[in-house]
């Protein structure tokens, strides 16, 4: 216990907290990056709250009548919410709204009695300001999601109350920082332990903890920032050289386990502020010298992180199974589910996990249905760097094409695909890497005869039925079972689909049909699309629809960039306020850093610029993931003070 009480001494209760907190913030990331609102939302109320109510001085003689008094009443809600079931059909309701109502009567109980003690209210940051006007402004969308934004709102709108010392500045972004860490090892560790096997989209990019790989990438470009943040720090203080390693090892594995998702994005947002970092670190050298350790530090990284990921995919592959998932999709009315649901985290079941193509407990360690090294190689980092895949293909490409038939084949002979599906897949892989069609697919001629002759049924009569016809007079027995799905859930949406406006697809639109067209020049039309759609309130709840095709195609559902997003749901206003969110923060955070030379005020302009880089082709500012967590956060912790510039040591 003495040791404790002198480690939290040294090492300062403050930052011990926001660590505990951003290492939580990350964890609410496990199972699924986006879908576990009310997970986040709860982890939020609980450590942010109780954080205000410490530094409110909740345990003081004149606090505890209105401290005993909100907690009473709180506590009375979460009660009746629990023990009632209220929300019957979704149980962990329940217990979020009921931790809720506890947190938020203390903290504005409080908030409200050290107001009219005073007698004066605080000068707001600009920063603040500029994201409560956004998020208020959100609820003039008719989007569904827009009270999230106004759940935020009134969660954080204590915060810009709170009065910081530079001291307690310091601690909260060193916390922030060590927090990052700290979830890596959980999430990672989490990923080791129950993930040991390539669960991919496409047959190739990783997914790890989250379940989708773009957030995936999203994710270790946050543990990046934070290995390389600690990094920096411990180079400003000068601290053991043992220590300056091991964080920059932990960085290039970062990297190394983000090359692994296949997301171009997230790695264009690591070299941003890697540049940045570094160019600050070495601010203070002559500029030929700092230009000249600064690429080589750069390179050191890259080098670093490309030996690395032979470990990382062996970490992904090699390590046995040590947990498994429970399935839990037949009692998703009963309580187990729910406190699955919020305790294990075990709702989504990570997308596709029990698919009868994905890596199980029970498969041996050979099993064709893991991923090979060249596959591996082929589709993350082939696939990340412009050019090298005309490098590699020619290389990898017999080990790949030979990996993917004999994994086909046993799909095959499973049952667990048809030839057809197949041979369409081995077909588009040899001609990517030049390969010829294996000796086994040529032979699935009279097995994909069989298999077209429903589908052109099934094509036929769903075509009868977007025209008006009577496609209900086709034999529906002779049709294969998805296809009747198909047909039979065809709504009036779904017809109105085929009468959409040439503009309102790639195909017919901005590409001429047939025409080739690359994954930049589709994000740019995306852009345009959005651009030509936004108007001042917003939009509805998906009602975002550029096909790839006109009207026979799924709609792809949003912008691909994470302005537009914001623009297109909630209105022009919105998005130009959370621009100048981003623009104030991040430069004022550089202007600090530098003048100050302190790297802890580095990390909101980090977070920022990662962000905007990330999110110019993808989406990822949302309230219920930590990297954006993290970045409200700092928009309300943030203050504009400016302080005297400290003497450099010569």
């Amino acid at each position: 216990m003495k040791r404790l009480l002198e480690f939290v001494n040294k090492y300062r209760l403050e930052r011990l907290v926001w660590c505990i907190a951003i290492a939580a913030f990350c964890w609410t990331d496990v199972a699924d990056y986006y879908a576990m609102k009310y997970n986040k939302m709860l982890c939020v109320w609980i450590v942010l709250g109780l954080y205000y109510v410490y530094k409110q001085g909740v345990f003081k003689k004149g606090n505890r009548r209105v401290a005993v008094g909100c907690a009473l009443a709180g506590g009375t809600i979460f009660t009746f919410f629990v023990t009632t079931n209220y929300f019957s059909h979704y149980y962990y309701y329940n217990y979020t709204l009921g931790a809720l109502c506890i947190v938020l009567l203390l903290q504005y109980g409080l908030l409200i009695q050290s107001l009219i003690r005073n007698r004066r209210l605080p000068r707001l940051s600009l920063i603040a300001i500029l994201l409560f006007l956004m998020m208020l402004y959100t609820q003039l969308s008719p989007m569904n999601h827009k009270n999230s934004y106004l759940v935020m709102v009134i969660i954080l709108l204590p915060y810009v109350f709170v009065e910081l010392q530079e001291q307690a500045k310091k601690d909260i972004f060193y916390g922030m920082v060590d927090g990052l860490c700290v979830g890596f090892l959980l999430c990672q560790g989490y990923t080791f332990l129950f993930r040991p096997y390539m669960l991919t989209e496409n047959g190739v990019r990783w997914e790890a903890h989250s379940s989708y790989c773009t957030f995936a990438g999203l994710s270790y470009l946050q543990f990046y920032i934070g290995c390389l943040m600690k990094y920096i720090i411990l180079c400003k203080e000068k601290s053991p050289k043992w220590f300056r390693i091991v964080a920059f090892m932990g960085a290039g594995f970062a990297l190394a386990l983000l090359y692994l998702t296949g997301g171009r994005s997230p790695l264009l947002g690591a070299m941003a502020i890697t540049a940045i970092l570094i160019a600050w670190l070495y601010r203070e050298l002559p500029l030929k010298k700092a230009c000249w350790i600064w690429l080589r530090k750069c390179m050191l990284i890259g080098v670093l992180s490309l030996a690395l990921f032979p470990v990382a995919y062996a970490g992904t592959r090699y390590i046995p199974t040590i947990l498994h998932h429970p399935d839990l999709r037949d009692s998703e009315d009963n309580r187990l589910y729910s406190f699955a649901t919020v305790v294990l985290k075990q709702k989504f079941l990570y997308n596709g996990e029990w698919n009868d193509r994905s890596v199980k407990a029970s498969d041996p360690w050979d099993s064709v249905k893991y991923i090979t090294f060249s596959e591996c190689v082929g589709g993350t980092i082939g696939r990340m760097i412009p050019g090298l895949d005309s490098v590699l293909y020619p290389i990898i490409g017999e080990d790949v094409i030979e990996a993917k038939a004999a994994r086909l084949q046993y799909f095959c002979e499973m049952g667990y695909m048809t030839a057809w599906e197949a041979y369409e897949t081995i077909k588009g892989e040899c001609e990517l890497y030049q390969q010829e069609i294996p000796d086994y697919f040529k032979t699935l001629d009279t097995q994909i005869s069989e298999v077209q002759v429903p589908e052109t049924q099934a094509a036929e009569a769903q075509a009868l039925e977007i025209q008006g016809a009577e496609a209900r007079t086709v034999d529906i027995q002779v049709i294969d079972v998805q296809a009747t799905e198909v047909s039979d859930t065809i709504s009036d949406e779904t017809i109105a689909t085929s009468e959409v406006e040439r503009g309102d697809s790639i195909t017919y639109g901005w590409f001429a049909e047939g025409e080739e067209y690359s994954h930049m020049q589709l994000r740019n039309a995306l852009h345009m699309y959005a651009l030509k759609n936004l108007n001042l309130t917003g939009h509805e709840q998906n009602s975002y629809k550029l096909y790839y095709e006109t009207g026979l195609d799924d709609a792809l559902g949003h912008a691909h960039n994470i302005f537009l997003i914001v623009g297109y749901d909630y209105g022009i206003p919105a998005m130009i306020l959370v621009v100048l969110v981003f623009i104030v923060l991040a430069s004022s955070s550089l202007k600090k850093g530098y003048v100050l030379g302190n790297p802890h005020y580095l990390l909101p302009a980090v977070l920022v610029i990662a962000m905007s880089v990330y999110g110019w082709y993808e989406a990822g500012l949302r309230w219920d993931n930590s990297f954006s967590v993290m970045i409200f956060l700092c928009c309300v912790l943030w203050r504009g003070d400016t302080e005297k510039r400290l003497p450099h040591k010569k």
